[in-house]
C-alpha cells in the first residue's frame, strides 16, 4: 500500500467523499490501494473559508492531524488539458488546484477508517510505501469500519 499526505483541509474533504480527485504538479504510474494521512501542519484557514463558499458543509467537518483517514484506490492519473478544467464541477474546482499542465489523481472506493490512525510519517509530495506493520494496523481499522452494525 502507498501513502500520501494532505495538509487539512483536503485530507478531510478526501475521507468524506467531497474530493474525488487530488491535484499535483507530478504524475504517477502507481494505480491501487493508497492510504490518505493528513500532516500535522496546521489547517489552511485560508483554503478553508474559500471552500466554504461553495461547500457550507465543510464547516462540520473535523479535521484530524497527523494521523491516516481513510484508504481510497488511485484509479488514474492524468495530465490536465484547458477541456478537463473547463468540464470539471464546481465543486472539485473549489477544492483542487486546476491548471492545465498539473495532474488529477483519480480516487474511487473511499474507506474510511474506524478511527484516525496517528502516524508520524509521509510528506506532502509522491506517495510512499507504508511500512508492513502500519498498514497491517490500517486494514485492521478498515475491517472495523465496515463490521456489520457499524
Amino acid at each position: 500500500m502507498k501513502l500520501i499526505s494532505l495538509t487539512q483541509p483536503w485530507a478531510s474533504l478526501v475521507m468524506v467523499g467531497l474530493k474525488r480527485f487530488e491535484t499535483r504538479s507530478w504524475d504517477t504510474a502507481y494505480r491501487g490501494d493508497i492510504a490518505i494521512h493528513a500532516t500535522k501542519g496546521p489547517v489552511d484557514e485560508m483554503a478553508l473559508q474559500q471552500i466554504r463558499l461553495t461547500l457550507p458543509e465543510v464547516a462540520q467537518l473535523s479535521m484530524p492531524r497527523g494521523a491516516v483517514l481513510a484508504v481510497v484506490k488511485l484509479i488514474s492519473c492524468d495530465e490536465m488539458t484547458q477541456a478537463m478544467v473547463w468540464s470539471a464541477d464546481d465543486r472539485e474546482l473549489a477544492v483542487g488546484d486546476w491548471q492545465p499542465g498539473r495532474f488529477a489523481l483519480e480516487l474511487a472506493d473511499l474507506r474510511p477508517l474506524a478511527i484516525p490512525l496517528p502516524i508520524s510519517m509521509g510528506s506532502r509530495g509522491r506517495p510512499i510505501t507504508v511500512h508492513a506493520e502500519i498498514e497491517a494496523q490500517i486494514r485492521s481499522l478498515l475491517q472495523r469500519s465496515s463490521a456489520p452494525g457499524r
